[in-house]
């Protein structure tokens, strides 16, 4: 309908004319990163000892976003661009020395630490959202914000699946931790990020986003 779509470029002028933009850069990289991951992880898993292991590297997947998401409440108590910044860069780490240790429990239990940042700052931002934007803003933001995301996963899932008949899948999987570190570098080299202060700290002037009717504490004329 009409006001489907008014009220979709609306979400998008919102979004891009705020920090919000650059949250969504570094969502679309990371997610077009784990859509890779995820097309190749099967024969990535199978180079290593077997198809078997496929089902623990999704465990440790599991397994680390669940306990990022268990230590959210403390990461938000500490200044957000910067343990964005550390933990962006601690993730494609780990996920990078996944690929190359010589033991398969061992890269899988890397693995799952690389998750653990990805889960803790996935909570702490879907909080910042639910502190900066509106009621009556949410749907349309969100609806921009995921959509980017989830169209960036399978053209991920594309290429990784395409470039696995060219590459190895050890290699691609090592390049997929350039898309976590990507996040870590664009936070560091954005002045207005790397000073994002603590979650209960940050509002909508802190992201310069800007509504048309007040409402609440996060809105703005």
């Amino acid at each position: 309908t009409k006001q489907y779509f008014t009220d979709l470029k609306e979400g998008f002028s919102i979004v891009f004319r705020s920090l919000m933009g650059v949250f969504l850069i570094g969502s679309v990289v990371a997610n077009f990163s784990i859509g890779m991951t995820m097309a190749i992880l099967p024969s990535f898993a199978d180079s290593l000892g077997g198809v078997k292991l496929y089902g623990f590297y999704l465990a440790a997947i599991s397994a680390g976003s669940l306990i990022g998401a268990l230590f959210s409440s403390w990461v938000g108590k500490r200044n957000v661009g910067r343990v964005s910044i550390i933990s962006f860069a601690a993730g494609a780490f780990f996920w990078f020395l996944s690929t190359i240790v010589p033991f398969q429990w061992l890269s899988i239990f890397l693995f799952g630490l690389a998750w653990i940042p990805i889960g803790a700052t996935n909570i702490l931002f879907a909080t910042i959202s639910q502190i900066v934007i509106p009621n009556q803003y949410i749907g349309r933001i969100n609806s921009v914000m995921r959509s980017m995301g989830t169209i960036a996963m399978p053209l991920g899932s594309l290429i990784g699946g395409y470039t696995a008949n060219v590459f190895s899948s050890q290699l691609i999987f090592a390049l997929a931790s350039i898309g976590i570190l990507f996040i870590s570098l664009v936070w560091l080299l954005h002045p207005k990020l790397r000073a994002l202060p603590k979650a209960d700290e940050i509002t909508a002037d802190t992201f310069g986003v800007r509504f048309k009717v007040e409402h609440g504490k996060g809105a703005t004329l």
